[in-house]
């Protein structure tokens, strides 16, 4: 059998749910609306199906986090739905990153945000098509002088590299910063894990916020996230927790595009 036609008689059937529920409800629904919809439609067309399937997100065969597909149709097709104007280039590299995460053969990625429902097919020999992972313990080139320690920050980045190169974008912040803390350790580096921070006003404890940050080497702070862009406000943030560390580096990373995209925060700026 072709490539192109892998478990062709099963997403015939998805497909023609997916057009039945496009038909009925017409773009601008929640995804939430559209998956009730679809378990409808699986119903009445013997399409076998499950939600809540849990799979788990291995790092260098540590268990780093967890990932739930929307839906699991018969057991080996993943469905991740969206409800986009159209779909980006991130939605497709997410959904790569579902296959390689799962080892499944196949997954659907389905808007039904847009003018026609978009069904577009993704398979595991897709995700697997890209190259060699970043050289470990790489030596530091130079270039980086401007930049506070710059070769701790040159491996740390070299860090961030491989974790997203083998996970791809799409999974919480939490996978991200527990793969990291994998990768650092690996690389010989030693880091401190801080999950809560105190909250201090006139010099009195007034609370403690729950974190997620790696200090490195007593140098840097990392701090791992997943949003569209990393903003002033994240900076900001991160500066504070820096001052009540008493470190002077830090950086902002996030996770959440096809490549990884890092700030430098300086205490002095």
């Amino acid at each position: 059998m072709s490539v192109d036609l892998l478990y062709a008689d099963e997403t015939y059937k998805i497909r023609g749910a997916i057009f039945a529920v496009y038909r009925q409800l017409g773009p601008g629904h929640r995804e939430a609306i559209c998956e009730e919809a679809l378990k409808i439609a699986f119903g009445k067309r013997d399409v076998t199906f499950r939600d809540q399937v849990t799979f788990d997100v291995l790092y260098e065969g540590i268990k780093v986090g967890a990932y739930r597909p929307d839906l699991l149709c018969y057991d080996k097709i993943i469905l991740e739905l969206k409800s986009l104007e159209k779909l980006i280039p991130i939605n497709y590299a997410q959904t790569l990153s579902y296959l390689r995460v799962t080892n499944l053969q196949l997954a659907l990625l389905v808007n039904f945000g847009a003018l026609d429902v978009q069904i577009e097919r993704r398979i595991l020999t897709q995700a697997a098509q890209r190259g060699e992972p970043p050289e470990r313990n790489k030596p530091y080139p130079g270039g980086l002088e401007y930049l506070p320690c710059p070769e701790l920050i040159w491996a740390i980045g070299n860090c961030i590299k491989r974790v997203h190169f083998t996970l791809g974008p799409g999974f919480m912040f939490q996978v991200y910063e527990n793969a990291l803390q994998v990768e650092m350790k690996i690389q010989g580096l030693r880091i401190q894990p801080i999950k809560h921070l105190y909250v201090k006003f006139d010099d009195q404890i007034v609370g403690r916020d729950r974190v997620h940050l790696i200090v490195v080497e007593d140098k840097i702070l990392v701090a791992p996230i997943t949003v569209n862009q990393i903003e002033s406000l994240h900076l900001k943030i991160h500066r504070k927790q820096m001052d009540r560390l008493g470190l002077k580096v830090g950086l902002v990373v996030n996770f959440h595009d096809i490549a990884p995209k890092t700030r430098v925060v300086r205490a002095d700026r």
